[in-house]
């Protein structure tokens, strides 16, 4: 045959547009291109040159889609899923292939979205579901397309999605086992896919769902075992304005007569019209399948949560954000918690003051330093002083202070410029031989917290307004 059409004869399996044809994509080595592409990109990257923030953007934008083409055809073995999260957790860290990191966090909580306590970058494996997913709906939403119509071919109506499923065994067969996985787990049931009228010309009238939770022949199977055509569409069944039957007996019956007309109240208020009918997704906010919200449905289904959720402020850089989130679970590298981890420190009393343990609320509300930033922060704003002991106190304080909206975000970045000196100030002492200046912390609190505010969240205040009145809102919302 090659021969005959001109071209070279090739063996399988072989690559064509960056996907494997014909090798066993459930055997772990058809994987190994994928986990070596991971890699790869890793190694053009300095992980210790980059910030948590920086690695954070790259785990999200690039190495969350870099296996994309192959995780949208095939469904990923759980032990290749498991080395890429290693490989991505790897890095956040600021670890390499060679050298791993202290994990602070466990990951399947990191991946979690913001309102489960994570850092919204989302699991592989959802995005593996949620790519396999959308083939059902591509399936149901464009009925005329070619590929469609082969699936059909060889599948029947339903596309192999039916209790007879597929015809013989292969890609499309492992779609659709993903498929019928979810729905099994209650994760993305299957009526979840339905339609609305229009014109009525691709809705059948008795198999898709169209009006209430399920198809019609479920609820009225005994009329559906009565129509001489079960395929029909909504059209078939109208004429002139009218519902048209095609029972296979004249005689229904008292039984059937009465089925017949809580069918009748059911969709009588159906009005046909020269729009197409159209597929939607109810789990969708617009009624259209998208990845990102079935992946996000998946993730909640699988992954672990925390009883808090993550803040995360615009007006704060990411790396300050996932420092934040990291105080919030006492999960920063003082001197305590590397302790408790196991590490041989020399010491591990505060190396400002050297008068008591190194905690987190320690080096944040109880430290000299500490209290007299606070003090400063304070009288600036002119708040009443408020003496916390710990971030979760002071931070139920912010949400309990009866102030603007405005004022209390705006008091929140300054907090957290406070919060970020202190623990630039630290490491410092800990680790450079000359460390920040304590007399410069506050005016580095005050030049950061207008910067961020002015650039990123557009405030109008002048430098000596902001000097003299941080918490100034005007009428617009902005300073």
């Amino acid at each position: 045959m090659a021969s005959n059409v001109g071209c070279m004869a090739g063996d399988i399996p072989f690559n064509y547009l960056g996907l494997p044809i014909g090798s066993n994509m459930k055997s772990i080595a058809s994987w190994k291109t994928l986990v070596d592409r991971f890699h790869m990109r890793l190694s053009s990257w300095k992980a210790n040159l980059l910030s948590i923030g920086g690695r954070l953007t790259l785990i999200k934008s690039v190495l969350g889609s870099l296996g994309i083409y192959y995780l949208s055809i095939f469904r990923a073995p759980e032990s290749v899923l498991q080395d890429l999260e290693r490989i991505r957790a790897n890095f956040f860290w600021g670890g390499n292939k060679d050298k791993n990191k202290m994990a602070w966090v466990k990951w399947p909580i990191i991946l979690n979205s913001f309102d489960k306590g994570g850092l919204n970058i989302g699991s592989l494996k959802a995005f593996n579901l949620a790519l396999l997913q959308k083939w059902r709906w591509r399936l149901l939403s464009s009925p005329n397309a070619l590929w469609v119509q082969v699936i059909k071919a060889y599948h029947g109506q339903e596309g192999g999605f039916d209790t007879n499923g597929c015809s013989f065994k292969g890609i499309w067969a492992n779609i659709v086992g993903t498929s019928n996985f979810l729905h099994s787990k209650g994760i993305i049931l299957s009526n979840t896919f339905r339609f609305k009228a229009g014109c009525g010309t691709r809705i059948r009238f008795w198999k898709d769902i169209w009006v209430g939770e399920t198809p019609l022949f479920t609820r009225y199977n005994r009329l559906y075992h009565l129509d001489q055509d079960k395929d029909c569409l909504i059209i078939d069944r109208i004429n002139n304005g009218q519902w048209s039957w095609n029972w296979s007996r004249t005689n229904l019956g008292v039984r059937n007569l009465a089925y017949l007309c809580d069918m009748l109240n059911e969709i009588g208020q159906l009005n046909i019209d020269v729009n197409e009918d159209t597929c939607t997704w109810s789990l969708g906010p617009n009624g259209t399948f998208t990845v990102k919200d079935a992946r996000y449905r998946i993730d909640q289904n699988i992954l672990p949560t925390l009883a808090h959720a993550t803040t995360w402020d615009k007006s704060i850089p990411r790396k300050v954000n996932v420092f934040m989130w990291r105080l919030s679970l006492d999960r920063l590298p003082h001197r305590l918690n590397l302790s408790s981890r196991g590490m041989d420190i020399p010491a591990i009393s505060c190396p400002s003051c050297n008068a008591n343990v190194e905690s987190a609320n320690h080096v944040f509300f109880e430290c000299d330093i500490a209290t007299d930033m606070w003090k400063l922060v304070f009288r600036w704003c002119d708040i009443p002083l408020f003496q916390a002991s710990s971030w979760d106190s002071f931070n139920d304080w912010i949400i309990s202070w009866h102030a603007s909206k405005e004022k209390k975000h705006r008091f929140y970045v300054i907090t957290t410029l406070v919060l970020w000196w202190l623990w630039r100030y630290r490491n410092s002492v800990t680790f450079n031989s000359q460390p920040l200046r304590k007399s410069d912390l506050f005016d580095n609190v005050r030049f950061s917290s207008f910067s961020w505010l002015h650039n990123r969240d557009h405030m109008k205040l002048s430098w000596n307004d902001w000097l003299m009145y941080p918490l100034s809102i005007t009428r617009n919302g902005n300073g």
